[in-house]
């Protein structure tokens, strides 16, 4: 949404709430600045996105684009849903010591200099 100031009389491209506005809202009208409201993703949504991840952790431009239309998201949100999902999988990846390695991680390091 484009806000005129008064006193300058020159437009301002920066919403001044800091709120995406849904109803000024258009495509020529984009600003990157304004904060979008967070859109969740549906529970059928998430078992295909969850389904095509055990497949492929980072699928390509075409896969994501499919997946969009299919799940009518924008190819960026899927883009986003994998990240997120990546990002997650490493933190838990690091809760849980790996199997092949019966010494906890913070124990490793003191049984180094121990021996």
């Amino acid at each position: 949404a484009v806000v005129s100031t008064q006193s300058t009389g020159m437009t301002n491209f920066f919403n001044p709430s800091g709120h995406y506005d849904h109803y000024t809202d258009d495509i020529y009208s984009y600003n990157h600045y304004t904060i979008k409201p967070r859109k969740r993703t549906s529970k059928q949504q998430r078992e295909v996105l969850e389904k095509v991840f055990a497949t492929t952790m980072k699928p390509d431009t075409a896969l994501r684009k499919r997946l969009a239309e299919y799940l009518t998201m924008t190819p960026r949100e899927v883009q986003i849903w994998f990240q997120n999902r990546r990002a997650k999988e490493k933190k838990l990846a690091k809760k849980s010591p790996t199997e092949d390695s019966p010494i906890p991680q913070n124990q490793k390091h003191t049984q180094q200099f121990n021996n």
